[in-house]
C-alpha cells in the first residue's frame, strides 16, 4: 500500500509541475503560486489535525523540528517553481529531485546513519547526472561548440542551457534539492514523536506568512 501512495504522489508532483510551468507562462510570479498553495494546504492540514483529534501546533517541546522544517521546506518548494518558470520543466524537477545525492551527507552529520561504498558510487554518477542537466557552459564548451549552436536556434521563453539565466536557475534548483535533503532528515529525526499532520500544517503556516510578506513589498 505504502508502494501505490508512492506512485500517486510522483504523479501529482509531476502535474504540480506542469501547473506551475503552465501558471509561469502566464505571467505569475511563483511566489504567488507558492503563497496560494501555502493558503489550501493550512486548511485541508488544518481539517486532517482536527479529524484525528490533535493540536495543529504540536505539543510543547516538540514543536521546533515542525518549525525548522516550515521554514526550509517551503524555500526547497519555491526553488522547484522558480526553476520551472524560467527552464524546461524536465530540467527543473531534476535538478530539484537530485536531493538523494546529497542527503546521505546530511544524515550522516545529523542521524549518524552509517555512510557506505555504494553511497559513494551513487552520489558521483547523480552528480554527473546534474552536470548534464544543469549544462553549465563550461561543460557545454568542453563536449561540443555545436551544442550552444543549436541551443541558440531553439526557439523558447525559457533560458537556454549555457546562458546566465539558466545556469542561475539551475543553482537555486540545486540548492532546493540540498534543501529538500535536510527536510527529509528533519522528518526522520522527528520519528513518531511529531504526526505528519502537524509538520504539514507547519510547513502551510509559515512558507504562507513568508510569501504574503514578499507579495505585501511588492505590492
Amino acid at each position: 500500500m505504502g508502494s501505490f501512495f508512492i506512485l500517486v504522489s510522483a504523479f501529482l508532483f509531476s502535474t504540480m509541475t506542469l501547473m506551475v510551468a503552465l501558471a509561469g507562462e502566464r505571467g505569475i510570479p511563483s511566489f504567488q503560486m507558492m503563497a496560494i498553495r501555502c493558503f489550501v494546504q493550512i486548511f485541508y492540514s488544518g481539517f486532517l489535525c482536527l479529524w484525528v483529534d490533535i493540536n495543529p501546533f504540536g505539543e510543547k517541546g516538540k514543536r521546533l523540528l515542525p518549525i525548522i522544517r516550515g521554514i526550509i521546506a517551503p524555500l526547497a518548494a519555491s526553488s522547484l517553481y522558480f526553476g520551472a518558470t524560467k527552464i524546461p520543466i524536465s530540467d527543473a524537477t531534476c535538478l530539484v529531485m537530485s536531493s538523494p545525492i546529497w542527503t546521505p551527507f546530511i544524515a550522516k552529520a545529523v542521524l549518524k546513519e552509517p555512510f557506505r561504498c555504494i553511497n559513494i558510487i551513487t552520489i558521483v554518477f547523480g552528480f554527473i547526472g546534474v552536470l548534464f542537466i544543469a549544462q553549465p557552459k563550461f561543460v557545454l564548451d568542453y563536449f561540443d561548440k555545436d551544442i550552444n549552436e543549436s541551443n541558440d536556434n531553439v526557439e523558447s521563453d525559457k533560458a537556454k542551457p549555457g546562458s546566465m539565466d539558466y545556469t542561475i536557475a539551475a543553482v537555486i534548483c540545486v540548492i532546493g534539492a540540498i534543501l529538500y535533503s535536510v527536510s527529509f532528515t528533519i522528518i526522520r529525526k522527528s520519528g513518531s514523536t511529531v504526526k505528519y499532520q502537524i509538520l504539514v500544517f507547519y510547513y502551510a503556516l509559515i512558507g504562507g506568512k513568508f510569501k504574503v510578506l514578499n507579495i505585501r513589498r511588492l505590492y
